[in-house]
């Protein structure tokens, strides 16, 4: 018997949160990678939806399980890496103390954030108005998905896939305009 093929919007509603269970698991309950892989996995389901042959339920679904574990061990490699950076996060460290200038935390603080707010609007110059207000809602108000499409009027997938995309844009702006921040991992320009 030949199984029915399925729309993209029924896969999406029926295995969004199972796609999203196994990858909060298989990353050790990091939930925001969990959801960013998941986001992930849906968009790639949709660049490749004409290519498929078949759009049975069980092999779209076997599919999906599939790339979401080539993600989430694209996500470990990429992990593995980051982890052999030295990260100074502490302004307080020990070999950040210069007691001959006695430098000021609260002025480095107010440089990095007005650092920081530049950086954000460069980003938000170049933003479609329908992608300001994704960004506004969910990076800077911190609003969820489904916040955020409740207050927008759209569908959560909509705004996942937007969010998606928003993110690769904004790093394409950010090497843009900012190169000097976009170092690689082994220290040379990427």
């Amino acid at each position: 018997m030949k199984q029915a093929d399925v729309s993209r919007e029924a896969l999406i509603s029926e295995y969004y949160d199972a796609i999203l269970a196994h990858c909060n698991y298989k990353l050790n309950f990091d939930t925001p990678s969990a959801q960013e892989i998941t986001q992930e996995t849906f968009y790639q389901l949709l660049l490749h939806w004409d290519r498929f042959r078949t759009k049975t339920e069980a092999g779209l679904v076997t599919w999906l399980y599939k790339t979401a574990d080539v993600l989430i061990k694209k996500h470990f490699r990429i992990q593995k890496q980051e982890r052999k950076l030295f990260w100074v996060e502490d302004t307080e460290s020990p070999c950040l103390q210069d007691p001959d200038f006695r430098i000021d935390k609260n002025i480095i603080t107010q440089e990095e954030n007005a650092l920081y707010e530049h950086y954000i609007d460069t980003i938000k110059k170049n933003l479609t108005e329908k992608e300001l207000l994704i960004f506004e809602h969910i990076i800077q108000r911190k609003y969820t998905v489904a916040q955020t499409a409740h207050i927008l009027g759209m569908k959560e997938n909509t705004v996942m896939i937007s969010l998606y995309r928003l993110r690769k844009k904004a790093k394409k702006i950010i090497d843009r305009y900012f190169p000097d921040i976009t170092e690689n991992e082994k220290g040379g320009r990427a």
